[in-house]
C-alpha cells in the first residue's frame, strides 16, 4: 500500500485486502449458486464436483495468501504450520471443515428441488439465524455494527 509521510503504510490496507478476499470468496459462491441451478434445470446432479470445485478454488487462493505472507517482526512467519497449533486445534478445525463441506452439499443439492431465487434467500436467512443462535448458546457479543451488516446482508437481496 501507499506509504505515508510519518513512514507507516495506509491504516486501511489491511480492511481492503480483507475486502477483496471476501469479494473472491464471495464470486466462487456465485458461480456455484449459478452452475447448480443451471445444471439442476438439464437434470444433471453433480454436487460433491461442485463443491470440490469451489473448495479447490478458495483453497488455492488462501494457501497462496499463506504462503507469500509477510515475515513478521522478528522473522517469526504467521502461518498455521509455525503458530504452535496442536492436534486438538487442528481436529476441531477438521470437524469444522467437514460440517461446512457437507452444509455446502445441502445447498447444491436444493437447487434439484427449487429455484435459484429461493435457495439463494434461504441461504441468506442463515447470517442472522447464525447471528441468534451464536448469541443465545454461545455467548456471543454483537456491536450496533455487527447488526447493521447483517442488515445490509439481508437487504441486499431486495
Amino acid at each position: 500500500m501507499e506509504a505515508v509521510e510519518d513512514g507507516e503504510t495506509f491504516p486501511h490496507g489491511k480492511l481492503v485486502r480483507a475486502g477483496m478476499a471476501g469479494q473472491i470468496v464471495s464470486l466462487c459462491l456465485v458461480g456455484t449458486s449459478g452452475s447448480s441451478a443451471l445444471l439442476a434445470r438439464r437434470g444433471w446432479s453433480m454436487p460433491m464436483l461442485q463443491s470440490f470445485l469451489t473448495y479447490l478454488c478458495i483453497g488455492t487462493f488462501y494457501v497462496t495468501l499463506l504462503l507469500f505472507r509477510e515475515e513478521r517482526p522478528g522473522g517469526i512467519r504467521g502461518g498455521i504450520l509455525t503458530s504452535g497449533m496442536d492436534a486438538r486445534m487442528i481436529a476441531i478445525f477438521l470437524a469444522f471443515a467437514v460440517a461446512d463441506v457437507e452444509a455446502n452439499y445441502a445447498i447444491v443439492t436444493a437447487y434439484q428441488y427449487t429455484s435459484l431465487t429461493s435457495v439463494t434467500l434461504l441461504d441468506c436467512f442463515t447470517i442472522p439465524c447464525v447471528v441468534f443462535l451464536s448469541w443465545l448458546f454461545l455467548g456471543a457479543q454483537y456491536t450496533r455494527l455487527h447488526f447493521t451488516g447483517v442488515v445490509v446482508a439481508v437487504a441486499g437481496l431486495v
